[in-house]
């Protein structure tokens, strides 16, 4: 039968946005992820610069570009759980966003909290597709964490793109966003790393809302 094309995401209600963002969950029943207790803001760093305060809601996302320095904690955490990444037989790590896997330029990962420690790593997984690729990785996180992703059932539909969790505990907002994406030899696999510092701050859900975590989108 004739093959089409589509992307799997994660759909989520709350936001509507072609980045994979942070979900914001609305389920009077679910449980908010453990997290640090909101302080008033992050101090302004210098006069030129606004303040910014993850505590406010509703809440702001942060990425790569946006997001206040980490402390040495925060940074720590995040460079450990990067370098505890658990690849497929056959993965080479590569130093850069490799150009023909166009999917991750559709997806990507941003934080509900500030400052947050951050990482990325790529690696390159020739001959693989990505179904087996993500299921793998859903069945094999790293140290210290788990994964909350569902195993995905290969079908003839094709598939360019698969988000994939690693979490510390289940509802955590904080962890590891994987993305595994179709490339011209295989699939190539992005890590984006999120973790909490000493001095992180988190905004906190009203009644009902919760906030959704790395690898949901």
């Amino acid at each position: 039968m004739p093959h089409r094309r589509m992307v799997v995401t994660i759909v989520v209600a709350a936001l509507a946005l072609t980045a994979c963002a942070p979900q914001l969950l609305v389920d009077a029943e679910s449980e908010v992820a453990s997290q640090p207790t909101p302080e008033p803001s992050v101090e302004e760093g210098s006069l030129d610069e606004p303040v910014v305060d993850p505590t406010a809601w509703p809440p702001r996302t942060f990425g790569a570009s946006t997001m206040p320095s980490a402390d040495a904690a925060g940074q720590a955490q995040a460079d450990a759980w990067l370098a505890g990444v658990v690849m497929p037989p056959g993965a080479v790590a590569v130093t850069e966003e490799p150009a023909d896997a166009p999917q991750l330029d559709l997806q990507w990962q941003e934080w509900w909290c500030a400052p947050m420690g951050l990482a990325t790593g790529f690696w390159r997984v020739p001959g693989a597709g990505v179904i087996d690729t993500a299921n793998w990785l859903a069945a094999n996180p790293g140290p210290g964490l788990l994964s909350p992703t569902s195993q995905r059932v290969e079908d003839d539909v094709a598939i360019d793109g698969a988000p994939v969790a690693h979490v510390p505990a289940v509802g955590a907002i904080e962890g590891i966003g994987l993305t595994v994406a179709l490339a011209s030899d295989g699939v190539v696999v992005r890590a984006e790393v999120g973790a909490f510092g000493d001095t992180t701050v988190c905004p906190t859900p009203p009644p009902g809302q919760s906030l959704g975590g790395p690898g949901q989108g």
